[in-house]
């Protein structure tokens, strides 16, 4: 049934009636159930009246909860987030503010909200994360009306936090997405779609396929996306797919069959080996480079095809060559690869030699004996980071790797970032740009790969000097994610405990801070919290947020008191995260 606005005044209209009625009907019904009902069913008009009363009946209401919490629940009811925060100072200066939990969802929605109507993007961008981190139908609902957000860079932040809540009314939303003139928006789309497999998608993204406004390697990231769909490879699509003149779908059949081969879909990727498109000769060379024990009878043909690729123009290319004839059988192909990667890693300038470390990585016992006999021939310290982060993980080298892998990180001052190119991937500079929603992100980015790296070294029994940790935290930025941290603590908790507490107490600001935050995230530590607490009056603003965010890790039990203030802070940023963060603490 279809109900318009007048239709829902009338049923307004006939439940004031009714609660009229009910108090003339049941004389007990006391002036904070009134309100209640009054505030439930939306009319601020009859909350407002029965507040006045109380007030002109009993001089003293500002000291009295129950009234308290009725007032805040009113300016909530109205989005004055201002009156809120002028009460907050009444009361706080007549003695402690108490106010229940059902009070401080309202004053937390409100604010981000509030906060989801702004004209400042940075600000929207802060209510979706709000809204998320609430794992709640309310932040559901406002991850929703922002998907269609003006602003493009809201738009797929929106899509992409609303890809973890399966919704129909969003997959509509995506499916319209998809067919606009942006290409970063249609990817977005298409990335939401293809991870909630929804109905549409396999429609949709076949569509982008053959769409113009993308390039080559955006289709074959769409290819990709339509082949997660299936789990198993259908073989009379696949031979009509590697004949199919569209690159893309040449592409998709490629990668399609690297997570289900078989002996027969292996064989129709044969004939790409030449295709005259270099994105799906690549993804051809890396599937069947990947799985070429299951064809041996075409052994001679693949060492052939890879072997010729070698010097290529394309750099991409040859190096998965390089890597297919270093993980093959023939002794002649490991050889000629071992020469190649020598030369590339040595001698070629820093980002083809990360490309080609990237492939050595992926290489099994044959590049871990290649990497420990390179690593002191090679200068380059990126390049020298990514083969001591391989040798540490394969136990190889341990000290000589620990002991090249601290001096590089210290030698260079380039801000890491994760590079990756299908199943290879490896660290470099960092490509992340400056964002609304995540300040200082490339800085961030950058320490968590920093700590990471450092808690290898723990976790291969190497000692960190106290000194190393004190100067990674003063000098990096703001901003650690509580899912870093949390991987961080899933793969080197122990360690990372060991390292980070003796700093709370460190003469440094920054780094007890930033120590703090980390332990707070990864361990809950209530030592860290109480520390993280101390420092917030006098931390930097950037500080502040990233402090706020280390309290939505814990449960409100131990969060409310220091986060119930910040919902009246004067700063929107500041109110928003703090709301996000006492939602996240209390929905635990």
């Amino acid at each position: 049934m279809h109900w318009d606005n007048h239709m829902l005044w009338g049923v307004r209209a006939l439940a004031a009636i009714a609660l009229c009625s009910a108090a003339s009907l049941f004389p007990e019904t006391t002036q904070k159930e009134k309100i209640l009902l009054s505030l439930a069913l939306h009319d601020t008009r009859e909350t407002h009246i029965l507040l006045e009363e109380i007030q002109r009946s009993d001089k003293d209401f500002i000291q009295n909860p129950e009234i308290i919490s009725l007032l805040f629940d009113y300016l909530a009811e109205i989005n004055d987030i201002e009156g809120m925060r002028i009460l907050y100072e009444k009361t706080q200066e007549k003695g402690q503010c108490s106010l229940p939990q059902a009070t401080l969802e309202h004053i937390a929605w409100v604010n981000i909200e509030s906060a989801s109507r702004s004209y400042h993007p940075r600000m929207r961008a802060e209510a979706l994360i709000a809204a998320a981190e609430s794992q709640d139908v309310r932040g559901m609902h406002i991850l929703k009306t922002m998907v269609t957000d003006p602003h493009q860079g809201i738009q797929q932040i929106a899509l992409q936090l609303a890809a973890s809540y399966p919704d129909e009314p969003i997959q509509k939303e995506a499916e319209q997405i998809a067919q606009c003139d942006i290409p970063e928006a249609k990817l977005a789309a298409a990335r939401l779609l293809a991870a909630q497999k929804a109905l549409s998608a396999e429609k949709i993204l076949t569509s982008l396929l053959v769409d113009d406004t993308l390039s080559e390697e955006d289709q074959v990231e769409v290819a990709s996306l339509l082949s997660s769909l299936k789990d198993e490879v259908d073989l009379a699509w696949l031979q009509r797919a590697v004949v199919d003149p569209r690159p893309a779908v040449r592409a998709l059949a490629a990668s399609s069959v690297l997570a289900a081969p078989t002996k027969e879909g292996l064989a129709c990727l044969l004939p790409l080996l030449s295709d005259p498109s270099g994105n799906v000769k690549k993804c051809s060379f890396q599937t069947l480079g990947l799985w070429q024990p299951l064809i041996p009878e075409a052994s001679e043909q693949l060492i052939a095809s890879w072997r010729s690729h070698l010097q290529a123009p394309s750099f991409d290319i040859a190096a998965v060559a390089a890597w297919a004839m270093l993980i093959s059988s023939h002794e002649d192909a490991q050889h000629d690869a071992s020469v190649w990667f020598e030369q590339a890693l040595i001698t070629l300038p820093r980002e083809k030699a990360l490309i080609a470390t990237s492939h050595l990585i992926k290489s099994g016992q044959r590049g871990i004996t290649l990497a420990a006999a390179l690593i002191t021939k090679v200068q380059e310290p990126l390049t020298k980071i990514n083969l001591a982060q391989y040798l540490l993980y394969h136990r190889t080298q341990i000290p000589e790797a620990s002991d090249i892998l601290r001096t590089a990180l210290s030698s260079t001052s380039t801000l890491l970032g994760e590079h990756a190119d299908g199943i290879f991937t490896w660290l470099g500079a960092s490509r992340l740009p400056h964002h609304p929603a995540f300040p200082r992100l490339p800085e961030s980015q950058d320490l968590f790969l920093r700590l990471q790296l450092l808690s290898l070294r723990c976790y291969a029994e190497q000692p960190i000097p106290r000194q190393e940790v004190e100067a990674m935290l003063g000098d990096r930025g703001w901003g650690i994610t509580a899912a870093a941290a949390t991987f961080l603590f899933q793969e080197f908790g122990h360690s990372l405990d060991e390292i980070l507490s003796p700093l709370l107490s460190h003469e440094t600001e920054v780094v007890r801070i930033q120590a703090a935050l980390l332990l707070t995230i990864i361990s809950q530590s209530q030592l860290a919290a109480s520390t993280l607490a101390e420092q917030y009056e006098k931390a930097s603003r950037e500080g502040k947020e990233a402090i706020i965010l280390g309290f939505g890790c814990l449960p409100a039990s131990r969060t409310k008191a220091f986060l119930i203030p910040l919902l009246f802070d004067t700063s929107p940023v500041l109110r928003t995260r703090a709301a996000g963060a006492l939602l996240s603490s209390i929905y635990r």
